[in-house]
């Protein structure tokens, strides 16, 4: 039997085993051996990958196989990487990339969320060991996926935020020298990450916008999960970054971000955005930007997202409304704490900032809310 015969009769064999096990009505001893039986090629078959691949992207199998195909690549490449070849390597990357720029599925289906998920952790658990050193031209290719469609930029979004995460926020990397380089090289790129983040989000907002004030709900429902992804990622982004990078272009970043305040698809990403940026620490160099938010056009944003009811009376409607007020409230708080660490600073330079009786407002607003 050729390698592609193998591949595809052990692909048939795993995918029986695990509907198997996914069936309410299979015995105990079954489900046992069956889960046994794919471990054991988890962790014995060299064609792991490939079989892997095999399950991932075939039409005739359903979502729990393809999650499982999606593991056994994701195993290889956690647990073997160091032991196989070049050609295999290569094989993983190629193909990774393929079912990247394939999608996994509307961008708008949260069914799909898991094996959206399955496929940027293969993407980050390869970048984790090949970038930057071998894989210089990760960037442009991740930029040129978002160019195939919203299902391709939900993934690739979904690829940056793990990999902060991962790099980042919770340090998961064992390797300390890796932690170190993947770190700098985020560090060194962050110009034009940023810059991608902000063009994709007014790039799909004014999509949304279009699509929505034609009734083609379904391609705005696509539009607008890629601005809360987007805005997820950020989140991720600005709680470490130099302040340099959110300030940007006079600030147009947090612009963007009060502008989004307002709008009730993406609100709550924005608020949370928002709260991470004013409740930052650091020096009075690094908070003094901040004030900005106090310009006129800011704090318009700020106050009538503070006056926001809910768009009906249904339960589901009423608690989307108050997490988003409690977020607004958040990021409010950590604008009073800078207020009152830069009020009279540089030698009594900085004082009462502009626009600051509708700041108190907001709070007055907020904190008169029937939930108190």
């Amino acid at each position: 039997m050729t390698q592609r015969g193998n591949v595809a009769a052990l692909g048939e064999e795993l995918a029986q085993a695990v509907e198997l096990i996914m069936r309410p009505d299979t015995t105990q001893q079954s489900r046992m051996e069956a889960y046994m039986a794919c471990e054991r090629f988890k962790e014995e078959s060299p064609l792991c990958a490939q079989v892997g691949l095999y399950l991932a992207s075939g039409q005739q199998f359903g979502q729990n196989v393809k999650h499982f195909g999606l593991q056994l690549m994701e195993y290889t490449i956690k647990f073997k990487w160091n032991s196989i070849s070049h050609e295999e390597k290569l094989f993983i990357k190629e193909n990774a990339m393929k079912l990247l720029h394939f999608g996994v599925g509307p961008a708008e289906d949260v069914s799909l969320a898991h094996l959206k998920d399955a496929v940027s952790r293969i993407i980050v658990e390869m970048i984790k060991r090949e970038w930057p050193q071998q894989w210089t031209t990760l960037l442009s290719e991740l930029s040129d996926a978002c160019n195939k469609g919203e299902p391709q930029t939900e993934l690739v979004l979904l690829v940056f935020l793990r990999l902060v995460e991962d790099v980042a926020l919770l340090q998961t990397i064992e390797s300390n020298q890796r932690r170190k380089d993947m770190y700098q090289a985020l560090t060194n790129n962050m110009n034009d990450i940023f810059e991608f983040f902000q063009r994709l989000i007014e790039l799909h907002v004014t999509k949304f916008r279009e699509a929505t004030a034609v009734g083609n709900f379904q391609k705005a429902n696509a539009h607008g999960r890629v601005v809360e992804v987007v805005l997820l990622t950020l989140t991720g982004f600005v709680e470490w970054v130099s302040m340099n990078h959110i300030t940007s272009n006079n600030c147009k970043l947090l612009q963007i971000l009060c502008i989004l305040l307002n709008d009730k698809a993406v609100e709550c990403n924005a608020a949370e955005c928002l709260s991470q940026i004013t409740n930052r620490k650091g020096q009075v160099k690094e908070r003094k930007p901040l004030l900005m938010l106090f310009g006129e056009e800011p704090m318009r944003y700020i106050f009538t997202a503070s006056q926001t009811l809910p768009d009906a009376a249904s339960a589901t409607a009423l608690e989307q409304n108050h997490n988003f007020l409690k977020k607004l409230l958040n990021m409010l708080s950590g604008l009073a704490q800078q207020i009152v660490i830069l009020w009279g600073k540089e030698d009594g330079n900085i004082q009462r900032p502009p626009n600051f009786e509708i700041f108190l407002e907001c709070l007055l607003l907020l904190a008169s809310h029937h939930s108190l």
